[in-house]
């Protein structure tokens, strides 16, 4: 299967990009598991031919590694990091692109890395490279190509940056920016990706809330939600995580704005769709689904049906010992938090201060 010294260089070369193709081919399906096998084998025959092969084809080689990096970032994100570097050293000394397809491999391997930075909270390195991404996407623009979406996705990829580092401002900026951008594109009569625009909005609606801008928060989170409603639950396009993240951020605001009742109705939904998400989607965030049966349970409990809520904080303390053995984030201060409330609810049942049937 690999290339042998027997094998000529055209030959590999021909089954080099067969198997690439198939796996580009699994990653626009987003069946990434299956892609990087492929992946690895076409990335194998080019890098075992001669130099000066490697030179004539280095695009292609790129964006095997390009591509490999968007199947790993999620499930193995050290070798996604390498990916993108070897790609994007390799793009800098190679000869001039020769086409718009391999001109948007360099900003979209630096975006992936940007975000991959982000994660290691190297967050000065990840806004370095964002900030490049958004001027080869801009000079595109300029050109005359249709890289709307793909501006605004970098931007949002740059305010998420600035939101670990707490540069709330610049956040907020980046995120209108891309608000904008999409409301432009969706006046020009384009389509707009769906997840796309609602985390474009769900992004500036949590900016703007840091920013003490609740109501502006408020509507933005309506809008998102509004939005992703209109593929719920069926639309095979829609993200049911997303979805269950936008009616979970706008569950707590309505909280702290004292809508208990929205808050209530917004955090079940966002239950069922994030559980249906696992079902449907295989996405399980441990870390989330425990802070939302938290955030159920203050609000059952302060409508006082604490039987109900004390079920949500052994679930949720349930999914935080999941965080623990097999996530990341594990917080023991919120840990401790639910088992004091859970104290405090049984003795609330004990005594019968509860208005559980």
């Amino acid at each position: 299967m690999f290339p042998a010294h027997w094998m000529t260089a055209p030959d590999a070369q021909v089954f080099a990009e067969d198997y690439l193709f198939r796996a580009e081919a699994l990653r626009e399906q987003q069946r990434f598991v299956e892609a990087v096998p492929d992946y690895n084998i076409a990335l194998c025959y080019w890098t075992n031919l001669p130099s000066v092969e490697r030179v004539t084809h280095a695009w292609l080689l790129a964006r095997a590694w390009v591509g490999r990096g968007q199947c790993l970032q999620m499930q193995a994100p050290e070798r996604a990091l390498e990916d993108y570097a070897n790609a994007i050293d390799l793009m800098r000394s190679a000869p001039e692109a020769p086409g718009y397809g391999e001109r948007i491999l360099l900003p979209v391997a630096l975006r992936g890395r940007a975000g991959l930075l982000a994660d290691e909270e190297r967050y000065e390195e990840g806004l370095r490279d964002a900030g490049e991404s958004l001027e080869l996407w801009r000079r595109l623009s300029e050109e005359g190509h249709a890289v709307g979406e793909d501006l605004a996705d970098t931007l949002l990829k740059r305010a998420g940056i600035y939101m670990a580092a707490d540069r709330m401002d610049e956040s907020w900026t980046d995120c209108d920016e891309a608000v904008r951008v999409l409301d432009g594109l969706r006046g020009d009569g384009y389509e707009i990706e769906l997840n796309l625009d609602g985390t474009a909005l769900l992004c500036r609606a949590m900016s703007a809330e840091r920013r003490g801008m609740d109501m502006d928060a408020m509507a933005d989170l309506d809008a998102a939600a509004a939005r992703l409603e209109v593929g719920w639950p069926d639309a095979p396009e829609l993200s049911l995580s997303l979805f269950a993240g936008v009616l979970f951020e706008r569950a707590r605001l309505a909280r702290k704005l004292g809508d208990d009742k929205q808050a209530l109705d917004d955090c079940e939904r966002s239950l069922q769709a994030s559980q249906l998400a696992h079902r449907r989607q295989g996405q399980a965030d441990y870390a989330l689904w425990a802070e939302m049966y938290l955030e159920r349970a203050d609000l059952l409990a302060g409508g006082g049906v604490h039987g109900r809520a004390l079920d949500d904080l052994e679930q949720a303390l349930h999914y935080f010992e999941w965080v623990r053995k097999y996530g990341t984030g594990y917080d023991e201060a919120r840990v401790e938090e639910a088992r004091e409330k859970r104290r405090e609810y049984v003795a609330r049942m004990r005594d019968g201060r509860t208005f559980d049937a």
